[in-house]
Formats: structure tokens, sequence, C-alpha cells
């Protein structure tokens, strides 16, 4: 997808432009939806991720892809983007979901040791069973 935005840089006038031309067709194929417009691909493009188009997360990437499009040597966007007051929201994992999952680790690990074992314990008794 990158690289499919970096070889567009500079052939388009504007962002809708460039969706009109490479990504509404794809969008359309993908998801059912029709998009004539940046704002339109990254409205359809958060919703099918269950974000809003308005999420800080969804405007870094809009401003990203959006940065792809200049062409080289370019000193501004090709078009106005609002860049996010706010960071990004990092989100941690609660302890127990921590916990939760070095659980469920662990009984993937002793789960396999014991079958092992087990498997060794047959071919060592078969072994035994045949020697007599």
């Amino acid at each position: 997808m990158v690289s499919m935005f970096r070889s567009a840089a500079g052939k388009y006038p504007n962002l809708d432009e460039f969706v009109k031309a490479e990504i509404s067709q794809r969008v359309k194929a993908r998801v059912g939806a029709e998009t004539k417009s940046w704002d339109e691909l990254f409205t359809v493009m958060a919703g099918y991720v269950g974000k809003k188009p308005d999420d800080p997360n969804v405007k870094v990437v809009e401003s990203y892809l959006a940065s792809l499009l200049q062409a080289p040597g370019a000193t501004t966007p090709p078009t106005t983007l609002t860049t996010p007051t706010s960071p990004p929201q990092v989100t941690t994992p609660a302890p127990e979901a921590v916990r939760g999952g070095e659980r469920l680790t662990w009984g993937v690990i002793l789960s396999v040791v014991a079958i092992v074992i087990i498997v060794l314990g047959a071919l060592i008794v078969g072994l035994l069973v045949m020697r007599r």
C-alpha cells in the first residue's frame, strides 16, 4: 500500500483525485463502499476498523499517507491536513490480562512437556514388553 501511494506522488492535483483514480474501485471491491473523496475514504476505513474518523490514530495514518503523495521535493502536502492536538492514546494491558496470557503460555508449555513424557513412557514400556 505504501509503495502504491509513493508511486502516485505528484501525479494528481489533490487527494480527492487520487482517491477517484487509484483507490475508489479497490475499496468498493473489498469493502463494498463507494469513496469519492479523501474524507470519505477515511470515514469508511475508520469505520472498517471500528474507529471514528476523528480518532487521533486515524488522523496520524491519514497524515502519513497524505505525506506519501507529496511530489518529490515538495514542501507541503497536496492538501491541508489537521494534526491531532493530543498524542495518540497508548493502552497497556491490565495486569490480569498479562497474567492470563502468561498462564496460557505456561499451560501450553506444560501440556507439551506432559505429552512428551507420556509418549516417552509408552515407548519405554513398549520396549520392555517386547524384550521379555
